[in-house]
């Protein structure tokens, strides 16, 4: 529902959707990130309790900020969608990725780096730092790669005045995988901390994109189900990577399955890359909404 509120601000603030949507992935990963640094300082100097009560109240400015865009023109709001049911509205949104041939490559592609980068963070960065005894050193590379996705996805509005869709997915897909060679052979912390740092960075712009990807090539009435999906989507991923990584790395270690973990990812960022269904992504942005 976030999502599909962007589009209406740019059109009604008059800054450039690109730029609406880097804006909005930066903030919300700033905020993703520092949130549980926070949450520590406020049970540390407020207590637990009074720590909910502080989330509580930023909840509510949340829906405050929200309910402040009901001043947003009819004429920007997205078309209401035709009645249907609801068991067709639910389905519809996986319906609509089917028939985008370019936006269902990249949703695949989602997935499988959400089955790769979400076993690095939970399983297998935290195994291999636990046995070194060097917590601290887990962390700094943790947050090095959330900061470097944070200015990734700011970087996106320049890069779209520069590169077409499609060269920014493949610098995406294929450099940001390539990164993570320098975390999967457990080198020391300092190379480990550049490599997450440049593995966020060169991944950050692939959030604004894949917005801005279906804000451009669904109708307004479509793109909350769309979003929906993908979300639903990825949100499978990251469990089902936990489960099977965890039992890899219980059966022949860190040092051997996060190198094959990586190469499978890079090997298929580059094959993605020469998808013929991308060519349709070679435009601008403005050149897609202009068609």
């Amino acid at each position: 529902a976030r999502k599909t509120l962007i589009q209406p601000v740019s059109q009604m603030t008059g800054i450039r959707l690109e730029r609406t949507n880097a804006l909005h992935e930066a903030l919300f990963s700033f905020g993703f990130s520092i949130g549980p640094a926070l949450a520590a300082v406020g049970i540390a100097v407020l207590g637990t309790i009074n720590t909910f009560w502080v989330i509580a109240v930023f909840a509510l400015l949340a829906a405050l900020a929200i309910a402040i865009l009901g001043a947003i023109p009819a004429n920007a709001l997205p078309d209401d969608p035709p009645p249907s049911q609801w068991w067709r509205d639910a389905i519809a949104g996986f319906s609509a990725i089917r028939t985008d041939k370019a936006i269902l490559v990249l949703t695949a592609f989602f997935v499988v780096v959400e089955l790769v980068y979400m076993p690095s963070e939970v399983v297998i960065l935290p195994a291999y730092f636990l046995d070194q005894d060097n917590p601290l050193g887990m962390g700094f590379v943790i947050s090095a790669m959330a900061i470097g996705g944070i200015i990734g996805a700011y970087l996106y509005d320049p890069l779209s005045k520069r590169l077409s869709n499609r060269h920014i997915l493949i610098l995406s897909m294929v450099a940001s995988s390539a990164a993570l060679f320098g975390l999967a052979f457990f080198p020391p912390v300092s190379v480990m901390l550049v490599s997450g740092l440049l593995a966020g960075l060169f991944w950050g712009p692939m959030g604004p994109l894949i917005n801005t990807l279906v804000q451009t090539r669904f109708a307004g009435h479509v793109q909350g189900r769309v979003f929906g999906a993908q979300m639903a989507i990825f949100s499978a991923g990251p469990p089902l990577g936990m489960f099977f990584a965890g039992a890899l790395v219980d059966q022949w270690g860190v040092f051997i399955v996060y190198p094959v973990l990586v190469t499978v990812l890079f090997a298929l960022a580059v094959s993605v890359s020469f998808a013929p269904v991308l060519r349709s992504l070679n435009g601008t942005v403005q050149d897609t909404i202009q068609k």
